[in-house]
């Protein structure tokens, strides 16, 4: 694991890739995780051009001098599937795993996992996490589960 520490109050960790446990020939690579993504609201993006790539890391860099930046990635042979799970008390870091496959489409998993220790905390945070996948021919579902403790 590599931590990255911006010089301004925001905290980046970037994972070289850490493997999800899956029984598909879907793998999920973790880009990126952190606390503040800048989005209120929960929400699952599958990105597959570099446009609205950078337009995600735009809203990111909002309030970060210096700003995230953008990863290079293949969209030819990779995805991007960005899991926001917008403002939350305490501290968490979303989690998706693989859960089926169908003829039809991929279905993820999305939680928040909260450690003892960090259910204890009220600071409002609005954590997210950037996933990239080989892509396929299949739509890609993810399916929000409460926030585990």
């Amino acid at each position: 694991m590599i931590v990255v520490s911006c010089k301004g109050n925001k905290k980046a960790t970037t994972i070289a890739t850490k493997e999800s446990k899956m029984e598909s020939s879907y793998k999920l690579d973790v880009l990126l995780q952190e606390s503040d993504s800048n989005f209120d609201q929960a929400e699952t993006m599958v990105i597959r051009d570099s446009k609205r790539l950078t337009n995600f890391y735009l809203k990111l860099n909002k309030t970060r001098k210096p700003g995230l930046p953008v990863p290079k990635v293949d969209f030819s042979k990779e995805l991007i599937v960005v899991q926001c799970m917008g403002e939350q008390k305490g501290m968490g870091i979303p989690v998706l795993r693989f859960l089926k496959e169908t003829n039809l489409e991929v279905v993820l998993n999305g939680t928040v996992e909260k450690s003892k220790e960090a259910k204890n905390i009220t600071t409002n945070t609005a954590p997210f996490c950037v996933y990239k996948m080989p892509v396929g021919s299949k739509k890609i579902v993810v399916e929000l589960i409460s926030t585990s403790y």
